[in-house]
């Protein structure tokens, strides 16, 4: 088969290059039968001048291969050196010509209008010949069509884009009047690019000949860098005039004018620098995901009520920014808010109880929200009991009923105080728990100071707001909602007795700890009782649910303790570290350095102050003594600090070495008592 294949590419290139196709046939067999997990670089055209299209071919192979399994070698070779011909050997304006001829024959079988060409070539290069050997084969235009639409088979990528885009236009028809800020035609015009041969080549290849070959990533980079309903194209990484160059790009083959801009998007409006989408381009965003769950996750019913199109898993929301979440939200919420239905639902007394903290307007989209989680999380216990039968409702045992139950109950509460509650609400709330955690001995009025240096304020513990945005009565259902349904106050105990045990630790080894003050060990991990991060630990290590509630508060954690690693690493930059050093030593409100002087440490390289170093170290023999070796009160030392090699693996090899050294300085205690 191949050679019938490698007969017709031949006629799509001059004479001399036909040795060049053969390599590339061969090199493609060898790419395919010892594919490389490391294959770097980017394919760079044969036919510039200064290196023989036969080496360029040739070098293209990939050095370190792993195998493949499963597949028609051969064929998935052929494939492949049909992508590269094109891509590598052709020259631009035989690229232009067959790419022309492939737009056509879509035309013709209606995938789209040729009005839509300007649209589909938005990114395309223009063909600079200089340096070139110019070519054009003219006479051999069937032999193109056949080779790239039906052998390479373009047409099933073609199809599976069509399909998209015919699910991204109903999403938009059912939805517009919620979306008076998205331009139609930015929707007609959704990923008409990927037709384009820059993106389809690559696409085809990965998702209709399943190949990673790095001519698929250059056209998955250059479709998110440049599409600008993906979020790749406005990081930050990319500089202001880059993002408007492309925005000017892709706006200049368009004339529909909406207040005096093209959509509406007044391009001296937009803040380039902060990693933002624009609102039209956010609402596209989130209307392409809605298409594909539609289409993959929801059976492309026809019936399926606006409410349950638009709603989605907060997981996948995580690709947006705190403030587009907002948006979305805000978008999602209208949309529920309009279905009346949901006040039919029969709520349990927790529930009941939270809807009260809510305003009238959020009480619709929360109440949708739970019973969906709940639903979805019955399906999977139902799944998990009856493996490959099929279970009906009434079959369910009562405690899967009441597992699935809690489980939306605990997932959805902890995105209502974190996400829907404001912030005055919140501070509230939280400084309410705070009284009761006093009470209760689970913190010290003095520890109040020190709960908050992690987080950007919302109103201090002094001064706690009292007056939410909107009229809320019975504030201790709500404390009890929070401390005892939610069970926030095993959290507080479990720190309580890890703090516990990091006393214990620092009171037997605090001889070995010089530059570890006592107070740092007494405010050690209190930034954990704020709700910026209690809601997600009680989520996670109380109820055992991972959520973006909980990735989040570990983050905040993480990256702005100083006794953790992740906060002196590298990518933070010096700047970053300064700023969390400040905040933890409360500074610029006279508070405490413990002799530290910030000015005189290494920001740039990830090795933490030794004080913080220390603290980290007596952290990790505090949870070993009380998760691993029984909380037994009589080891020696050699017992106390063992460890097992992998739990030092989080620090840099300096800081490394120091942990080393300084456990060995410990063990060698016991010969000496």
């Amino acid at each position: 088969m191949a050679a019938s294949i490698i007969k017709e590419v031949k006629k799509t290139v001059p004479e001399q290059f036909h040795h060049v196709v053969e390599s590339i046939f061969e090199t493609s067999l060898e790419y395919v039968e010892n594919t490389s997990n490391e294959y770097e670089g980017k394919p760079k055209r044969f036919h510039h001048g200064g290196t023989s299209a036969a080496a360029a071919a040739a070098a293209a192979t990939p050095a370190t291969p792993s195998k493949e399994k499963d597949k028609d070698s051969e064929t998935e070779a052929s494939n492949l050196a049909i992508a590269r011909v094109m891509m590598q050997l052709w020259s631009p304006q035989m690229f232009r010509h067959a790419e022309t001829l492939i737009l056509k024959e879509a035309v013709k079988e209606k995938y789209f209008e040729e009005k839509d060409f300007k649209f589909i070539c938005v990114f395309n290069e223009d063909a600079e010949e200089s340096g070139d050997i110019s070519w054009l084969i003219q006479d051999q235009d069937d032999v193109i069509i056949d080779l790239v639409w039906n052998i390479f088979n373009l047409k099933a990528h073609f199809d599976g884009v069509h399909i998209h885009r015919m699910l991204i236009k109903k999403s938009y028809e059912r939805l517009k009047s919620f979306l008076s800020d998205l331009h139609p035609e930015i929707i007609e015009r959704h990923d008409l690019s990927k037709y384009a041969f820059s993106q389809a080549i690559g696409y085809t290849l990965k998702f209709i000949h399943k190949s990673s070959h790095p001519i698929w990533r250059a056209a998955c980079d250059l479709h998110l860098k440049h599409e600008p309903h993906h979020p790749q194209a406005w990081c930050k990484n990319i500089n202001p005039k880059a993002k408007l160059q492309m925005l000017e790009k892709w706006l200049q083959v368009s004339s529909e004018i909406r207040s005096d801009c093209m959509y509406g998007i007044d391009l001296s409006k937009l803040n380039l620098e902060n990693g933002y989408l624009p609102l039209p381009f956010l609402l596209e965003s989130y209307v392409d995901m809605i298409a594909i769950e539609w289409e993959r996750k929801k059976g492309k019913s026809e019936k399926i009520s606006d409410s349950e199109l638009v709603y989605m898993e907060e997981k996948f929301l995580l690709r947006y920014n705190k403030e587009q979440r907002k948006n979305i939200f805000d978008f999602v919420n209208v949309v529920i808010s309009s279905d009346n239905s949901w006040r039919n639902v029969i709520q349990s007394e927790r529930e009941q109880t939270l809807m009260k903290t809510l305003p009238e307007r959020d009480r619709g989209p929360v109440l949708f929200r739970i019973e969906k989680c709940k639903n979805q999380e019955l399906q999977r216990q139902k799944k998990k009991l009856a493996g490959a039968k099929s279970l009906e409702n009434n079959d369910v045992p009562k405690e899967v009923l009441e597992k699935a139950s809690d489980f939306s109950f605990y997932y959805n509460i902890a995105l209502v105080i974190m996400d829907v509650w404001d912030a005055k609400y919140r501070k509230l709330i939280e400084h309410l728990i705070l009284r009761k955690a006093i009470e209760d001995a689970f913190i010290e009025e003095t520890h109040l100071q020190w709960i908050y240096f992690a987080e950007e304020s919302e109103g201090s513990e002094e001064t706690p707001p009292t007056s939410p945005s909107f009229n809320i009565t019975g504030y201790e259902d709500i404390v009890n909602l929070v401390w005892e349904e939610f069970k926030m106050r095993e959290h507080f105990s479990q720190m309580k007795d890890h703090r516990f045990w990091l006393k214990k630790s620092y009171q037997r080894l605090c001889r070995f700890l010089p530059e570890l003050p006592e107070e740092v060990i007494e405010r050690h991990d209190l930034s954990k009782f704020a709700f910026s991060q209690a809601v997600g630990y009680t989520l996670r290590w109380v109820h055992d649910i991972n959520s973006p509630v909980w990735t989040k508060a570990c983050d905040l954690h993480l990256n702005k303790e100083p006794h953790h690693p992740q906060m002196w690493q590298v990518h933070h930059g010096s700047s970053y570290k300064r700023k969390c050093l400040e905040a933890y030593l409360c500074l610029h409100s006279g508070g405490n350095n413990y002799g530290l002087v910030v000015n005189r440490l290494d920001l740039t390289s990830e090795s933490m102050a030794v004080m913080f170093l220390q603290e980290s170290f007596l952290d990790m023999v505090a949870v070993e003594w009380e998760r691993k070796k029984d909380k037994k009160d009589h080891l020696n030392y050699t017992e106390l600090v063992y460890m097992e090699e992998r739990t030092l693996n989080r620090y840099c090899l300096k800081d490394k070495g120091y942990v080393v050294n300084l456990m060995d300085k410990i063990r060698s205690a016991d010969s000496s008592e």
